[in-house]
């Protein structure tokens, strides 16, 4: 385990510190070495997310404006030459991916300032700011699930951005413009990307992105946990 640890330490920027109540439930976790492992785990990934959130949310930012560069691309690219999408439903999901980059700039939005539980979230990177420690284990799940948000909005952004790369692949195919082998290449690689089912996929993702950014879905998980029975039973 002081292996675990001192990687920790590492990656943390020597910082690592457990969170307060984490510490009284070590020995019962050092019975099972995976979740033991598994919450050092994410601790790092949580400090590691603290430690260069702003390099992050600007990353993403960047990654939610690439959706509209490369799907106006798609737009312009088939306007000026003339290629009409096989049917209405194919036409417009050429500007859905617009309105993922609204979902991407709320994202960043949410994860800088989460309109539920705010006030909480903002104490809890402060105390880690000054103190290079965790307050709360509260505190701790609640950037967890920000980082999970993250996570969902990344994977709608390569999806978004395959889906439209992989038409515009289509076009040029179709147009047999220069350089044809190439994109005909391209074309078996991602021809199937370029379906609207893989926008189908995204609409959940974006939801999700967007409810675990904002903190709504950890304030329910936690007010159902609040909400469980506890039942105690007498030892002997």
């Amino acid at each position: 385990m002081s292996n675990i640890r001192e990687i920790a330490d590492e990656l943390s920027g020597g910082s690592f510190v457990l969170p307060k109540g984490a510490r009284r439930e070590k020995r019962s976790s050092a019975e099972d070495p995976d979740l033991w492992v598994l919450g050092f785990v994410l601790i790092v990934v949580v400090s590691l997310y603290l430690r260069y959130r702003t390099t992050i949310l600007v990353g993403i930012l960047i990654l939610a404006l690439a959706i509209s560069v490369v799907a106006i691309s798609v737009i312009v690219v088939a306007s000026r030459r003339g290629v009409v999408a096989p049917g209405f439903w194919h036409s417009t999901a050429f500007l859905v991916p617009l309105l993922f980059t609204a979902v991407g700039t709320t994202v960043v939005a949410f994860l800088w300032d989460p309109p539920a539980g705010g006030k909480e979230f903002r104490e809890f990177v402060e105390y880690y700011g000054e103190t290079g420690q965790f307050e709360s284990l509260d505190g701790l799940a609640f950037v967890l699930y920000q980082v999970f948000g993250a996570i969902a909005f990344v994977a709608l952004a390569v999806l978004s951005i395959l889906f439209s790369t992989a038409n515009l692949v289509a076009i040029y195919v179709a147009i047999g413009s220069w350089g044809a082998p190439v994109w005909q290449i391209l074309h078996r690689v991602l021809g199937r990307m370029g379906s609207p089912l893989v926008l189908l996929i995204c609409v959940p993702l974006a939801a999700l992105a967007l409810l675990l950014a904002g903190g709504w879905l950890f304030e329910w998980a936690a007010s159902s946990a609040r909400d469980l029975p506890i039942s105690v039973t007498p030892s002997g």
